[in-house]
């Protein structure tokens, strides 16, 4: 009979028709050139050239400029006006400065004047001569040490009234005295005449000052109304590039104020902030429709802010029903946001467990609910990329060790988040990404088949030597029955799985089939030695 099979001991009569490792040879698949491929191909002078251009632009972006804006902005003040300080605020383009101040001249500064971005200037309340002229001056200070000054110039006037004193006749008592005084009445008279030259003079003098107060009161009210102009176009630029709230002191709700403040009736800045308050109250409930609510909250409030000004400054009690129906929403707003922050924190609980699908809650369900509430959460989407490109780094890791199952559990995981993801925007996959992985897949279910071959084979191997020793102990004259059933049961099962695997192979060609069928002849052969021996 063994000779009729032809087994031997440790060898598997069908050996040469299992395939060895890696059977079937592994796609290749042609990677798209990487940007650093690409960026090798560019000539070093290029980028040298770009390296120099880049560090002069930061060198020229890194200067500190400042400049002194004075509220009112005027350059000309009286000392007799009513005009008792002016706010001194030094713009710069930098952050984190220190700053000295110096002022040459009649007037003193009020405030710290060692380190401060405002500060205010009170002009003297007498001054000598007419007119005098007042320098501030702001020194700027980086973490580098860098220096960078601003300065600002004043004119005062000094419009002091010249009054005017008429001299009394002298009266005499005798002839003789009268007589005696004509030498002296003679020098009065030519001091008189004296006096009344240097009194034109002073004359002339207060017209110049009188013209001079002229001036500079219309200086002031030109002043006044150029500001105005200048302020209205600043602010309609930041206004049409819808800079309404930001940047801090350069946006156009800052800048229409400052013009209400000269001219509190300017019906220009008036409209253009009842503009900006309807365009943030629609902005919020554009982006509350859209389930964006982080911004919506952001909206509502600027609009809160806006709005409020008006109903202090404007008196339009108008503002008060709209600000009340957007002040309950922000209250919801409030408790939604609240909610999504605990799924986040239970998604992300599952994430460092490394439980991203499987049954029960898991990461990809809590991130799932935060989207529904809030399609444009950040910190869910950034979690589902990260999810994506853990799976797919671990199903590589373990292909490449040729741990097959586990790199086939890493592959399925990624393609159950990957669907789901190309739906958010900003969270979607490469789709490159996912056509290798589905390759991969479909690469994996024959190299685990021939995993367990192998395994198989080796098992069965192992059941033919003991098979083969108990046949010769029974040619030898030994009962070995009850022995020799289990071990041909034993063999036959193995025969049945190596059979079941060949026939789930994905591409069954004729090597495949012409295998499939020999390892079935062979079961058969046994199946029908093995019914023999038990009907005895």
């Amino acid at each position: 009979m063994t000779k009729k099979l032809g087994f031997r001991v440790g060898r598997s009569p069908w050996r040469d028709t299992v395939p060895e490792t890696g059977f079937l040879p592994e796609p290749r698949i042609q990677k798209p050139e990487t940007v650093t491929e690409m960026c090798k191909k560019i000539p070093m002078f290029l980028i040298l050239c770009i390296l120099i251009l880049w560090n002069m632009f930061n060198e020229v972006c890194a200067q500190t400029r400042v400049k002194l804006i004075p509220e009112p902005d005027i350059r000309s003040i009286s000392v007799r006006s009513e005009l008792r300080e002016i706010k001194i605020t030094a713009q710069t383009d930098k952050a984190d400065l220190q700053f000295e101040w110096h002022i040459d001249g009649p007037g003193s500064l009020s405030g710290d004047t060692s380190d401060a971005e405002t500060f205010y200037y009170i002009p003297p309340d007498t001054m000598t001569g007419p007119t005098a002229r007042v320098t501030i001056t702001a020194r700027t200070t980086d973490d580098d040490g860098d220096a960078v000054t601003g300065s600002l110039t004043f004119t005062l006037l000094n419009l002091q009234p010249i009054t005017r004193k008429t001299p009394e006749t002298p009266r005499y008592e005798s002839e003789n005295e009268a007589q005696s005084s004509d030498s002296s009445l003679q020098e009065r008279e030519n001091e008189a005449q004296s006096s009344d030259s240097s009194l034109q003079e002073r004359e002339n003098e207060a017209q110049s000052s009188d013209s001079l107060l002229q001036e500079g009161e219309n200086e002031a009210q030109s002043s006044d109304s150029l500001l105005t102009d200048n302020l209205l176009k600043e602010g309609d630029v930041c206004f049409d590039q819808q800079q309404f709230t930001f940047p801090k002191e350069n946006n156009a709700y800052d800048i229409y104020k400052k013009v209400l403040k000269i001219n509190p009736e300017n019906r220009h800045a008036r409209e253009k902030i009842y503009e900006m308050a309807k365009i943030y109250q629609s902005w919020g409930r554009n982006a509350d429709k859209r389930k964006n609510y982080k911004a919506a909250k952001r909206f509502y409030q600027r609009y809160l802010s806006i709005a409020g000004y008006v109903l202090e400054k404007f008196g339009d009690q108008g503002m008060e029903p709209d600000m009340q129906t957007i002040q309950s929403r922000l209250r919801k707003l409030g408790s939604i946001s609240r909610s999504t922050v605990k799924l986040l924190r239970r998604g992300d609980a599952w994430f460092e467990q490394g439980h991203f699908t499987g049954p029960g809650d898991n990461a990809l369900a809590a991130y799932k609910s935060v989207l529904t509430r809030e399609p444009r959460n950040r910190h869910a989407r950034q979690k589902l990329r990260d999810m994506m490109e853990t799976c797919k780094t671990r199903g590589d890791a373990a292909y490449d060790q040729r741990q097959f199952k586990a790199a086939e559990s890493s592959y399925q995981e990624y393609l159950k988040i990957a669907p789901y993801a190309l739906n958010i925007p900003g969270a979607q996959p490469d789709e490159l990404d996912i056509w290798r992985v589905q390759n991969r897949l479909k690469e994996l279910e024959p190299l685990m088949i021939g995993t367990q071959l192998e395994q198989l084979e080796q098992k069965l191997s192992e059941s033919l030597g003991v098979y083969d020793k108990l046949r010769q102990e029974e040619d030898q004259g030994e009962n070995v029955t009850n022995q020799m059933i289990p071990a041909m049961q034993d063999i036959v099962a193995k025969l049945r799985q190596i059979e079941s695997l060949y026939e789930q192979f994905p591409r069954r060609n004729a090597l495949i089939l012409q295998k499939t069928a020999r390892i079935r002849k062979i079961r058969e052969i046994m199946e029908n030695e093995l019914s023999v021996r038990m009907s005895k």
